[in-house]
């Protein structure tokens, strides 16, 4: 299993199942590098409450092919094992409602 912890660029789904690489998880860095965040390190957000996908990074639509992708899992479809909380950063819940 391989497992990328803290990494900047996420993997493309369907090109790990070609290469045949069985990924554990990856976890991108999601201030400034995901997502836009202003010199002070908050995040840029649209008049939605959305945040603002850094496109200088990776495109809008790649993540979210990755995130609907049928063989990756987000932390959100995860199941709450006795009573634990998932704290997704709340800019990471208003983009992902809105991926609709």
């Amino acid at each position: 299993m391989i497992a990328l912890t803290e990494c900047g660029y996420i993997p493309d789904a369907e090109e790990m199942w070609k290469d045949g690489a069985n990924w554990l998880f990856y976890m991108p860095w999601n201030d400034g590098f995901v997502f836009q965040t202003t010199g002070s390190g908050a995040a840029i957000v649209d008049i939605d409450g959305n945040a603002s996908i850094n496109t200088d990074r990776m495109s809008e639509e790649f993540l979210k092919k990755q995130f609907d992708d049928e063989t990756v899992i987000t932390w959100s479809d995860l199941p709450d094992w006795g009573g634990t909380e998932r704290n997704l950063p709340n800019r990471i819940q208003l983009w992902k409602a809105g991926m609709a």
